[in-house]
């Protein structure tokens, strides 16, 4: 044969595929038939039956009616015509122009009858069905006929065998028998072909009838892989490092092989990591990563750290060979299963910054989140410069982020920071691109909330809910976004997407209503922390009263809660309960939610210990607040609290006692003592509300000793002298009533009530106090903080009590008497006497509040009774008025009287012998 006819597979191909009609092909397959020679490949090869079956599956998916069979049949008689179609072969009898005139008219009658049929034929469905038949029957011969993985690989790439069960099932017959002889190099390139493979019947060929793959396709492929695995079991000696990596990426990335195949996999490779080159170690990081995460905590086996450590070590010293993707991949797979090597985060983060411009959208995300999980770790190192460029590298390509590239960048961003950082109300100009990124990502989020998974949503908003950033637009289009599509999301993203709304008190009822609808139906299916983030979210939403609409709710998660009591970690329990005592659910009617606070303070007890400062302070104050008295519980409080005092700062001191002094029958005297202690060398950092908090607390139980005279003396120089001002009576009143005329008026009287009920007594402190509220021009107290601001300044005369007195009592008149309870009443009755003494008292004024003792008589108690009493006895009351006051006093003192002190009682028989008002004895 002439070198001209010779044609190579490649050439073969390109001309078959090239030829549209019938007989051209034909003429192609007979004419360009490649013939065996040193240079090209055999005609009845692997290789060369691969390239033309493909390009003829090809030539078939466009030209349906096209049929070739035996493309390589050798016809030795065939007449070649280097011009044209090859002629037929001369009749017997007739001369060369004859025939080719013959042939000529032949061919071209045949053609004519070959397209009528197939125009005929062209849509008839049995007719395609039967050539796909012999189609896939001609692909299930091909993997018969492969005789090593090479053959097989190429098959997987181009013909797509799991698009039909009978080719997936003669691909896995075909595997079982090669599996056991096949080379390490070819096994785990055969699972790298397999592991990108489509299963399922997603094919690349338009014909209907040949994807008849369903589950039974895919079992096929995962168990070729299966057995390519444990084919490889029985010599892992004989694989290098880079065929362990590969065949373990391969397996990983199709979640097939067991655990115990990966526990050998990392035996074998383990003394060889050192031969990897830096995308081999970025490799096995991410596939050991993502075994982690599929097997869980228990695949943590002894042999993972270990691994891990060595794949740091061996990465350091060839950090700068790394690609960014490397780089990524890298960090994240250690960050993920908590390696955090500071030299390596180190190393990576230099390495990083100067190519920041060459990470991909996936690769920037990747890369902030695995150092943000480092920056929450105990190590407690940081690297700002990286996250700073990475956020401006970010914000020019933010709307060619992914959906939830951009959730998992700003996610990033908040738990690096831990919530410390709020980003609108930081002054600190060196981290001015937090914000803007922030701005960034909403603005780039917004108008494609259709692209954000379920997870995607929750995240985003938690990202900005972490960071103190309320995105009204972000938020309101999440919310949209997410209630037609709430039935989709997990028990866990409803919590965060509720939790993160609750956090920044954005008001959306619907949300919200959504949310109670759907949680409460799948209330089993959460866990600890999700149960305690979601009442949170409900109760943070006191203002807006959403609490109060859903009472059965908080009773589902209370039912949820107490069989998973001992799955809770000291905050998750300590949420829990602040939860409901914020939302005002625990009463006697709830008896689910009382059995709750007994099963979560029997729960707290055990692992009392763990509790961190914060953790403690909030859970008996929870109690308190709720009113549920566990003695056992804040027992063991005390003693916790004590041995980690010096860990509390203000506001968790303030919180502690003032839940003791609600919540607790006994005082814990020694508590108090430390805590007094503690408190004064920080008093500086107390707020108004924690200082007020702070001396009432002490106050309410009575406290005493020189630590509580301490204490009190130190608030009050910090008050007096807070702006360090000079010490001169009247420049430093001058001073301090600008600085308390910033507090609310019900922390001034907590201040001067709590130093009143103490017994210590500070005139400057009380006239400063007092100069504060008559410069407001409203106060805004009810009727209980009235009766205790009068009595503080009916006890004591200071320079604006003349002042003070007067507006008090006629504002108190003004109340509402339904509004004011018999205790207000005794506390006023304690200061008409200054009243009377400064001259702002009125017969009216004296007529009042008699009127009103007497039509609240009914709710007196032992302590209301001696206050009215005695306090009426200290002023000019007409005598007439007074009989009658004694008079309707009179069962209630015979009632009362045996829990009084005796000189109170002795006093007040006196009025009555003085008022001829007999009583007994």
């Amino acid at each position: 044969m002439p070198p001209s006819c010779i044609m190579s597979p490649t050439r073969l191909v390109a001309s078959i595929v090239g030829r549209r009609d019938h007989t051209h092909l034909v003429w192609v397959a007979r004419r360009r038939r490649p013939i065996s020679s040193s240079n090209t490949i055999q005609p009845d090869s692997a290789d060369c039956r691969l390239e033309v079956a493909s390009s003829l599956w090809t030539t078939r998916n466009y030209h349906s009616t096209i049929t070739i069979s035996r493309p390589f049949t050798t016809t030795t008689t065939t007449t070649r015509n280097d011009h044209g179609p090859p002629a037929a072969n001369p009749k017997r009898g007739t001369t060369p122009s004859m025939a080719t005139s013959n042939t000529t008219h032949e061919s071209t009658t045949r053609n004519r009858n070959i397209n009528r049929n197939n125009n005929a034929k062209k849509n008839h469905p049995n007719n395609t069905n039967h050539q796909n038949k012999r189609d896939l029957n001609r692909l299930v011969k091909q993997i018969e006929a492969c005789r090593n993985a090479y053959e097989l690989s190429q098959i997987i790439r181009k013909l797509d065998p799991f698009s039909s069960n009978a080719t997936s099932r003669a691909l896995l017959q075909k595997v079982q028998r090669l599996a056991p002889k096949m080379p390490p190099r070819k096994v785990s390139g055969l699972l790298h072909c397999l592991s990108n493979a489509r299963t399922g019947g997603r094919n690349s060929i338009s014909v209907p009838s040949l994807c008849d793959a369903n589950d039974e396709s895919s079992t096929h492929h995962a168990t070729i892989m299966s057995v390519l695995a444990e084919a490889s079991r029985t010599r892992w000696d004989t694989f290098e490092a880079r065929d362990v990596t590969i065949l373990l990426h391969s397996l990983a990335k199709r979640g097939v092989g067991t655990e115990s195949l990966f526990q050998e996999a990392a035996a074998t490779i383990l003394p060889k990591i050192h031969t990897l080159d830096a995308q081999g170690l970025a490799t096995l990081a991410n596939t050991f990563s993502k075994l982690s995460g599929h097997y869980g905590p228990s695949s943590s086996s002894s042999l993972y750290p270990v691994l891990f450590e060595t794949v740091g070590t061996a990465a350091i010293p060839m950090i700068d060979t790394f690609t960014s993707q490397g780089l990524a991949n890298l960090v994240h797979a250690c960050a993920k299963v908590g390696h955090l090597d500071p030299v390596l985060f180190d190393r990576v983060a230099t390495a990083s910054i100067p190519m920041i411009q060459s990470f991909t959208t996936q690769g920037l995300a990747n890369l902030v989140n695995a150092f943000s999980k480092v920056n929450n770790d105990d190590n407690n190192f940081c690297h700002p410069a990286l996250f700073e460029a990475v956020a401006t590298t970010s914000i020019p390509i933010i709307r060619s982020f992914k959906a939830q590239e951009l959730a998992a960048l700003v996610n990033a961003f908040a738990k690096a920071s831990d919530g410390r950082r709020r980003i609108y109300h930081d002054d600190d100009d060196d981290d001015c691109y937090i914000p803007l990124l922030f701005d960034e990502v909403a603005m780039a989020s917004i108008p494609r909330m259709e692209s954000f998974t379920p997870q995607g949503l929750a995240l985003l908003v938690n990202a900005f809910a972490k960071m103190d950033c309320y995105h009204a637009d972000l938020f309101q289009a999440v919310a949209t976004t997410a209630i037609p599509r709430m039935g989709t999301f997990s028990a866990h993203e409803l919590a965060i997407l509720i939790h993160a709304f609750g956090k920044v008190r954005c008001d959306h009822p619907p949300l919200f209503d959504s949310v109670a609808t759907y949680a409460i139906p799948i209330m089993d299916t959460f866990k600890a922390q999700e149960l305690s983030s979601m009442v949170n979210a409900f109760a943070n939403m006191d203002g807006h009263h959403y609490h109060h609409q859903y009472p059965t709710l908080f009773e589902h998660v209370a039912m949820a809660a107490i069989p998973i009591l001992g799955t809770f970690q000291s905050q998750e329990l300590a949420n829990l309960v602040n939860a409901f005592a914020k939302s005002g659910h625990v009463s006697h009617e709830h008896g689910g939610l009382v059995l709750l606070f007994e099963k979560v303070g029997t729960a707290s007890i055990p692992i009392i210990g763990t509790f961190q400062s914060q953790e403690l302070a909030s859970l008996v104050n929870a109690f308190a607040k709720a009113g549920h008295s566990h003695a056992a519980l804040f027992d063991k409080v005390a003693t916790a609290a004590i041995t980690i005092i010096h860990k509390f700062n203000a506001q968790e001191l303030a919180n502690l006692v003032n839940a003791f002094a609600k919540g607790d029958a006994c005082s814990h005297p020694e508590l108090f003592d430390v805590v007094a202690a503690t408190a004064i060398p920080i008093i500086h950092t107390f707020k108004d509300q924690e200082l007020a908090n702070l001396v009432s607390a002490f106050a309410k139980v009575r406290a005493s000793g020189k630590q509580v005279e301490a204490l009190f003396s130190c608030v009050a120089s910090e008050i007096l002298s807070h702006n360090h001002e000079s010490s001169s009576s009247s420049s430093t009143v001058s001073t301090v009533s600008s600085y308390l005329s910033k507090w609310p008026p019900h922390h001034l009287v907590e201040v001067a009530y709590a130093f009143m009920k103490a017994k210590q007594i500070d005139l400057q402190l009380l006239d400063a106090i007092g100069m504060a509220i008559v410069s407001r021009s409203e106060l805004e107290l009810d009727a209980h903080g009235m009766g205790n601001l009068v009595s503080c300044f009916g006890a004591h005369e200071t320079g604006c009590s003349a002042t003070l007195l007067k507006r008090i009592l006629k504002e108190i008149q003004e109340l509402d008497p339904d509004s004011m309870e018999l205790q207000n009443v005794a506390d006023i009755c304690n200061a008409l006497w200054m009243a009377q003494r400064v001259q702002v008292a009125s017969p009216e004024l004296f007529q009042w509040v008699v009127d009103l003792a007497i039509a609240k008589a009914s709710e007196s108690r032992p302590q209301d009774v001696r206050s009215i009493l005695l306090g009426l006895s200290c002023v000019d009351l007409p005598i007439e008025l007074q009989r009658h006051l004694l008079n309707v006093y009179k069962p209630y003192f015979e009632q009362h009287s045996q829990h009084m002190a005796r000189s109170h009682c002795f006093k007040i028989q006196n009025m009555y012998n003085t008022k001829f008002i007999k009583i007994p004895n």
